[in-house]
């Protein structure tokens, strides 16, 4: 269009440019934010307890890591024995096991509290110790002389509990009802979250594993280095508030997000998944993760379903291998009568989901990583 076009029509673009609703809703506007898309809601601290956007409760524990290193194969093998307590949750409860190693930055407050624990030190091993802690600095950079980059591990131990009462409505919706229904909705809820304290007391009398409960300025403080993995180690970020929803607390930076992962900072995230579970199992076999001198994060999350779904999962299954004239089908059946056959001896079936999580800021270095991990 011509300047002598915009002079034939001078009151539709007057109409328009006078129009202050189109310069608001594109001043305003937004699209929609991540922190929308969060679960994460308050953390309720009489019981300890994360209440999440879809009514479930949560709780987060950080597990103490063995030294595997003068452990034996026995030894390993016993205390992966001992983690079958773990996995006696009610069918209503989904735990997630996610082992973290992460690198160590160079503007990590440790290396502070490091130095100045011991100011009145003799001058030469004071001397050497800061020698050393600005070798470690150097590394954590990426610029040390042929040194790694330190890398710390953690395992987070997560329990969710999806009430019945949670998808009954919000506490408006449930005022427009009545006064009665909120007293009955309110008993039910109050009488799901003593249920799922003692569902955590009692996991966490039976854990050989040393186990500590994680409160909401430490959960918070993990998603904040996630989500803004380079700003969370040059600046202070404000104080957990419990008056404002946690998921508007984490994103400081807005991350990028595509089918193949999330970008945070330019660094970016790959997510690898085993589809299919391997025929056979080798004791102690997980410990060649620990091999691996880059950060990731390995995320097995397991669900329980009811007797009844895993029944009738095979049931069906079974009908339609019997009724299938081949060799192969024939093995497959065995194997399902013989899974059957533990099922009735009380044994319990869980689903998995087992995911590796690898970073890096370019996908050469993603592509490097993942032939690493398969």
């Amino acid at each position: 269009m011509d300047l002598h076009d915009l002079s034939a029509h001078p009151k539709p673009i007057a109409q328009a440019l006078s129009n202050e609703n189109l310069f608001t809703q594109a001043l305003f506007e937004r699209p929609e934010s991540l922190s929308h898309l969060l679960p994460y809601e308050e953390y309720i601290e009489s019981t300890g307890h994360f209440r999440h956007k879809d009514g479930s409760l949560g709780a987060v524990f950080e597990a103490e890591l063995l030294e595997h290193e003068p452990m034996t194969a026995e030894q390993i093998v016993h205390q992966v024995d001992a983690l079958k307590a773990w996995f006696r949750l009610p069918e209503n409860c989904v735990l997630q096991v996610l082992f973290d190693q992460s690198p160590v930055s160079a503007l990590d407050p440790e290396f502070s509290y490091a130095t100045s624990k011991h100011p009145n030190g003799h001058a030469v091993s004071q001397k050497l110790f800061e020698t050393r802690i600005n070798t470690l600095k150097q590394a954590c950079g990426g610029s040390g002389d042929g040194l790694l980059t330190p890398l710390r591990r953690r395992t987070l131990v997560s329990i969710r509990y999806f009430p019945e009462v949670a998808a009954t409505g919000t506490a408006k919706d449930l005022l427009v009802r009545g006064e009665a229904t909120l007293y009955k909705e309110m008993k039910a809820f109050v009488s799901e979250v003593r249920a799922f304290k003692q569902i955590l007391l009692t996991f966490e009398k039976n854990s050989k594993i040393k186990l500590t409960r994680l409160g909401a300025a430490e959960v918070v403080d993990i998603l904040r280095r996630f989500f803004n993995p380079k700003t969370s180690y040059k600046r202070s970020f404000a104080k957990y508030n419990p008056s404002l929803s946690i998921s508007d607390q984490l994103i400081y930076h807005a991350p990028t997000l595509d089918y193949s992962g999330i970008t945070r900072e330019g660094i970016k995230t790959r997510t690898l998944t085993l589809k299919t579970s391997p025929q056979f199992a080798y004791p102690g076999g997980m410990a060649y993760f620990l091999k691996l001198a880059f950060p990731f994060k390995l995320s097995l999350c397991f669900s329980f379903p009811t007797r009844q779904k895993v029944k009738a999962f095979f049931d069906l299954k079974e009908f339609f291998l019997e009724n299938t004239p081949s060799a192969k089908a024939r093995r497959q059946r065995e194997e399902v009568l013989a899974v059957q056959d533990q099922l009735a001896r009380d044994d319990r079936c869980f689903h998995l989901t087992f995911s590796v999580i690898v970073e890096g800021e370019t996908d050469e270095i993603l592509d490097a990583r993942v032939r690493d991990i398969v």
